[in-house]
């Protein structure tokens, strides 16, 4: 017969001290997210048309030889043409209950009568 330590040995707990830190959820303080420029208006020809001739007048302005003001000037004129043009994103939320009323309250309907009939 086995002594009760030889018995025990693998199954012992093993102390760990564990820290747990809860992170709070971050918060913009005055900052607006950003605005999404809406792409899918440069689907129609005319749109795209629009925003070609307006991003080569704001590409025809002389560009510096520093890089970093180089590529400031770039990516404020393409996000002006897109204003100017496309616009940004509106939500639209789909109201999707009132749009089908008549067919929800059929099935509620159905659905009433059937437990009914169940509890009697």
């Amino acid at each position: 017969m086995t002594s009760v330590n030889d018995c025990w040995t693998d199954h012992q707990l093993i102390p760990y001290m564990m820290a747990i830190d809860i992170i709070s959820q971050l918060r913009f303080q005055g900052r607006k997210p950003r605005c999404r420029m809406n792409t899918q208006a440069l689907q129609d020809p005319i749109k795209q048309n629009c925003f070609q001739v307006t991003l080569k007048d704001h590409l025809l302005l002389a560009f510096p030889d520093n890089i970093e003001e180089h590529w400031t000037k770039l990516e404020t004129s393409i996000i002006a043409a897109c204003e100017q043009t496309t616009g940004y994103q509106t939500k639209k939320h789909q109201d999707w209950f009132d749009e089908n009323d008549s067919e929800i309250e059929g099935i509620i309907d159905k659905k009433r009568k059937a437990f009914q009939i169940w509890q009697r």
